[in-house]
């Protein structure tokens, strides 16, 4: 069996976000395609978004790509590949991500930063 793996593990890591506290991600993609990261339910700009059909920049074949946004609304979120979203989630490419309610935020939060690859 083959497959695509976030950081080489099924399922990929689970990364926690605090809604309304800005996150970078450095995405690496390992693979021979280009891809994008959809942050499935969370409304923030079209241009890290994920969605080709948004206008999202791939990350290139065997390239990087460093995002930044603020997560928000809170809820049990994923993110997943949407290059061929069905088939890409039929392939594993799918992971959990939890963003936490702004109840419990600190009062000048400081960026979160979170690194994962395609193999």
């Amino acid at each position: 069996m083959s497959t695509t793996l976030y950081n080489g593990q099924f399922p990929g890591p689970l990364l926690r976000f605090k809604e309304g506290r800005h996150v970078i991600v450095d995405i690496h993609n390992d693979t021979d395609t280009p891809e994008l990261v959809h942050w499935h339910g969370q409304m923030i700009p079209s241009d890290v978004d994920g969605a080709a059909e948004e206008g999202t920049p791939f990350v290139p074949a065997h390239g990087m790509q460093r995002i930044s946004f603020v997560p928000r609304p809170s809820g049990f979120r994923f993110y997943h590949t949407h290059v061929v979203a069905g088939a890409d989630v039929n392939r594993g490419t799918t992971q959990a991500r939890p963003v936490q309610s702004t109840s419990n935020r600190r009062t000048t939060p400081a960026p979160t930063t979170a690194r994962f690859f395609w193999l």
